[in-house]
């Protein structure tokens, strides 16, 4: 009995410890499963910023604004050579000299290096208009015999201007240009323009932009001549008197504000004062509404307005004050 009894402790002692290695077995894993948890926890907490880090957000930076509306002084290191063109293709409808509407396309081109950059813009119109008029021939009795005629015009626009600016800071610039233009409905046969100025630019908070220039310049303006004008109907012995050409002193204002992500206002005044007493001032206002369609489309209408007394015109009964509703698409490249 004694000997049976040691057996059977023996045994209880040995089936403990074989149940205390598979339980100590399928405890392990999970104590090695749970250390590496910790380790993975931990080091996501290293990783995490502290809270004074900031962390840049790349895809919520806004886009600079482009660089042909901004002075090259600006990123002055930037020293690669910049291209961009517009072009624009609109329907103008003009009243005031002639009432009528006008198919215009213009363009813009835009080259920068260093802080020199050079702005061409051309713009080209065309309008066919039917010109009444009215001869006198004597008839068998040698009474005058009214007779009405007419001939169709293609009264046309060119406009070419080349503008080269220096930047001196990011607000100071100074412009040296020459405009050539022709204008069939304002009499003008050719027009030069040569023009200097000092300019000031600035920005609020990126979306609200202004510019000043003040300058001199000379003008040299030929206008219809009377061959075309009898055409037209204007009788020869009709006086017109020379406007002469004069040096000039002018003053321009632009400025752009963004009202919304695809809407943005566009205005400029152009004053004109001349140093020739013979000479009336003139001066050019223009309002602009673009929406942004696509990164490199847009839709614009915009009011124009422009007073110009010049005596050839006056002559042929025009008027000093001519405004333009237009409506069109730009691409920007």
């Amino acid at each position: 009995m004694v000997v049976f009894e040691k057996n059977k402790f023996y045994l209880l002692i040995l089936l403990f410890v074989c149940l205390t290695n598979i339980f100590a077995e399928e405890k392990a894993p999970d104590a090695e499963k749970k250390e590496v948890d910790e380790k993975e926890v931990d080091k996501k907490e290293a990783e995490k910023p502290k809270a004074s880090e900031t962390v840049p957000n790349k895809a919520n930076t806004p886009p600079g604004p482009p660089w042909w509306t901004i002075s090259a002084m600006v990123n002055p290191k930037d020293n690669k050579w910049k291209f961009h063109i517009e072009t624009e293709t609109k329907l103008t409808y003009q009243s005031g000299t002639l009432d009528s509407h006008l198919i215009e396309s213009s363009s813009l081109f835009s080259v920068r290096k260093n802080r020199f950059t050079n702005f061409t813009f051309a713009d080209l119109g065309y309008m066919s208009a039917k010109q009444h008029f009215a001869i006198y021939i004597p008839n068998d009795d040698g009474d005058l015999e009214k007779k009405e005629m007419s001939q169709k015009i293609l009264m046309r626009k060119y406009q070419f201007v080349d503008v080269f600016r220096t930047d001196f800071t990011k607000n100071l610039f100074m412009d040296f240009g020459w405009e050539w233009i022709r204008d069939d409905m304002s009499f003008i046969k050719v027009r030069n323009t040569y023009f200097g100025g000092l300019g000031y630019q600035f920005a609020v908070k990126n979306k609200h932009r202004f510019s000043f220039i003040g300058g001199v310049g000379y003008e040299e303006t030929e206008y219809t001549p009377r061959e075309d004008l009898v055409i037209r109907g204007i009788p020869p012995d009709v006086i017109i008197e020379d406007t002469p050409n004069s040096s000039a002193a002018f003053f321009q204002y632009k400025g752009s504000q963004q009202l919304t992500a695809t809407i943005s206002f566009h205005q400029s005044l152009f004053y004109v004062h001349y140093f020739d007493d013979e000479r009336t001032d003139r001066w050019e206002c223009k309002l602009r509404i673009m929406y942004r369609m696509k990164q490199n489309l847009s839709f614009f209408t915009a009011y124009e307005a422009n007073y110009e007394d010049n005596k050839t015109s006056e002559a042929s009964g025009g008027e000093k004050l001519n405004v333009k509703v237009v409506t069109g698409i730009r691409f920007s490249f």
